[in-house]
């Protein structure tokens, strides 16, 4: 349900201007989670998965694509992270 909340929010966000005769000055970026252990990176790859299903393009990276994506949030080796 929260994917699908999540969805419906957004293009609201993205058609704000249209319904509402308002500009908001949307800047999308996405969503960068840091997960430190294998149980939490094998139950975030389910809600990948899933994320996909219902129509969110979602995917795991690695450390070396999240640094590029994100400097200031790399932690150490050794932990996931999903865009």
């Amino acid at each position: 349900m929260n994917v699908t909340l999540g969805a419906r929010s957004l293009e609201t966000f993205r058609n704000f201007s249209a319904l509402f005769g308002q500009e908001i000055d949307l800047h999308q970026v996405g969503c960068l989670f840091l997960l430190g252990t294998p149980e939490a990176i094998t139950a975030f790859e389910a809600n990948v998965a899933l994320q996909n299903a219902l129509g969110v393009p979602s995917r795991v990276i690695g450390v070396d694509e999240a640094r590029r994506l994100s400097p200031p949030s790399c932690p150490g080796q050794g932990v996931k992270f999903t865009v």
